[in-house]
C-alpha cells in the first residue's frame, strides 16, 4: 500500500477524486482488517471517464489491489 503522497506521484497529481478513492480504499481495508492486498478484492463502480476514473487509482494505491493481480475491477456506473 502506498501513502497519499506516493499515490499522488503515481497518479500524476493530487486531486479530490484520487483522495476520495484513496480514503475509500483505506477505510475498506480497515473495516475488513486486511493486512495484505492478497486478502482483498476491490470493485470500483464509477463513470469510466475523468475525473471519476481517478477514484480507481486511489483505491488501487491504498489497497494494493491491481489489474495485474486480478483483484480490482472497474465497473462503468452512472453514479459514484
Amino acid at each position: 500500500m502506498l501513502t497519499l503522497d506516493e499515490a499522488s506521484r503515481f497518479h500524476g497529481h493530487l486531486g479530490p477524486f484520487l483522495m476520495l478513492g484513496f480514503e475509500a480504499g483505506s477505510l475498506g481495508r480497515r473495516l475488513v482488517d486486511a493486512v495484505d492486498s492478497r486478502e482483498l478484492e476491490a470493485l470500483v463502480m464509477v463513470p469510466l471517464k475523468t475525473p471519476f476514473s481517478c477514484i480507481i487509482d486511489g483505491v488501487q494505491c491504498s489497497t494494493g489491489c491491481t489489474l495485474g493481480k486480478l483483484n480490482i475491477k472497474a465497473i462503468n456506473s452512472r453514479k459514484v
